[in-house]
């Protein structure tokens, strides 16, 4: 699964997000930082992909002075799932070296529960589902 695609595709979690300007511009900006990073072709076309998504376009210039006056630290993505809202952060972690060419842009996307509310229903969540 491809975090930018389901969480900026109009008919995936991009419906549930309660915070999608903030939530797709940090998404946005990471996509460009991955892209530029990496310098990968695949990235290039994933960045094209999502920007054409209506709700992505909608956004208009993401990068502007005026929706963003200087970049936030954390910005959480809060989101409806089965009725409840939930605050998530996440961390991206890039792996490989100029050596390890197995490792090279393999990419892993954490979530973490941003508030004591969401930690709680998460983790009841994982016990119902034990």
């Amino acid at each position: 699964m491809n975090v930018f695609r389901a969480c900026l595709h109009p008919d995936g979690l991009a419906r549930s997000a309660l915070n999608f300007p903030e939530w797709a511009t940090y998404l946005l900006g990471q996509l460009d930082r991955l892209r530029m990073l990496t310098g990968d072709a695949a990235m290039t076309e994933l960045a094209g992909e999502v920007r054409g998504y209506p709700n992505v376009a909608a956004l208009g210039d993401w990068r502007s002075a005026a929706r963003w006056p200087a970049p936030p630290l954390l910005v959480p993505w809060r989101v409806e799932l089965g009725g409840t809202g939930l605050s998530l952060f996440t961390t991206l972690t890039v792996f490989g070296g100029p050596h390890d060419v197995t490792l090279a842009e393999l990419a892993v996307e954490l979530f973490y529960p941003a508030d004591e509310k969401t930690a709680a229903v998460l983790g009841a969540w994982h016990a119902a589902a034990r």
